[in-house]
């Protein structure tokens, strides 16, 4: 794996996701379990990363590199074709950005 990849692997921290936000009170019971689901969503995603990254640190400690299947990289030019293609079907025409000061 590039030593850039293993750099950043070995450097991300994790923030846990809390559903309970100062808005808390006003959801609805419906959206506050929506949330309550989502937070725990990706908290399990943050700790099978966290997994990841121990493994590669351990690795790299041993051996001074993290190797990895060729198909890695192809599998992720794949997956980012297919994201790309995704967003371009997209309709954004019903999207409106708003610019800093449009409603002051």
């Amino acid at each position: 794996m590039p030593q850039w990849d293993v750099n950043y692997i070995l450097a991300w921290k994790r923030d846990p996701i809390n559903p309970y936000t100062d808005s808390w009170e006003t959801l609805s019971p419906e959206h506050r379990k929506m949330r309550e689901q989502i937070a725990a969503m990706g908290n399990k995603l943050h700790f099978s990363f966290e997994e990841f990254q121990r493994e590669v640190r351990s690795e790299v400690e041993k051996t001074g590199r993290y190797m990895i299947d060729d198909s890695y990289y192809s599998n992720q030019d794949e997956m980012q074709a297919q994201l790309k293609e995704g967003w371009a079907e997209i309709d954004w025409s019903d999207v409106i950005v708003a610019e800093p000061g449009d409603w002051d």
